[in-house]
């Protein structure tokens, strides 16, 4: 595996990840009833059809990264390339809200996503919050499992958030906390 460099980025363009792929595979979503995600156990699953999703890359988002309020961190190797980012900002309830943990497929499963949050953890401290909200998908099964090693705490979810969306219509938005302190 390619050696990844932690950095803070003001902005992050379509060239700096051009040719990588932070798609992930759907095959299953987590079975109701969803509040099972408050559990410390392993959490059960229903298959699904598989399919692959690709959030896309706005350039527009993943600017004006200023450090206090919006940040951004990218896993870089030695050459520049860009294999795992994160973006972060200050929310309006005092809490930082995770935008995004993207990873290039090469580099999943290696501690990388884990990396991105802790630096995201570190940057909510740094500017005074304390706690982290992430919206996930009931369908990205990884992403859930990942949050919930990661010690954060299934707070809620909404089976209608995605409704108006015809290709995400049945998916349900799940919420995670990372609750850094005790404001």
């Amino acid at each position: 595996m390619v050696e990844l460099k932690l950095e803070r980025v003001n902005e992050l363009t379509q060239k700096d990840v051009a040719g990588l792929d932070f798609s992930f595979s759907i095959n299953a979503e987590v079975a109701k009833p969803i509040n099972q995600l408050e559990n410390d156990l392993p959490f059960t699953t229903s298959p699904l059809p598989e399919r692959v999703k690709d959030f896309g890359f706005d350039e527009q988002e993943l600017q004006g990264a200023d450090g206090l309020t919006k940040v951004i961190f990218v896993l870089k190797a030695e050459n520049g390339c860009v294999y795992g980012y994160t973006v972060a900002s200050k929310s309006w309830n005092r809490m930082a809200l995770l935008e995004f943990i993207g990873l290039d497929v090469s580099v999943r499963g290696y501690g990388n996503a884990a990396r991105l949050l802790d630096a995201v953890k570190h940057w909510t401290r740094e500017i005074g919050l304390g706690a982290i909200r992430v919206e996930g998908q009931s369908n990205n099964i990884a992403a859930c499992r990942f949050y919930k090693k990661a010690g954060m705490v299934f707070a809620g979810y909404d089976e209608h958030l995605y409704r108006a969306f015809p290709e995400s219509r049945g998916e349900i938005a799940v919420f995670f906390y990372a609750l850094l302190d005790n404001n």
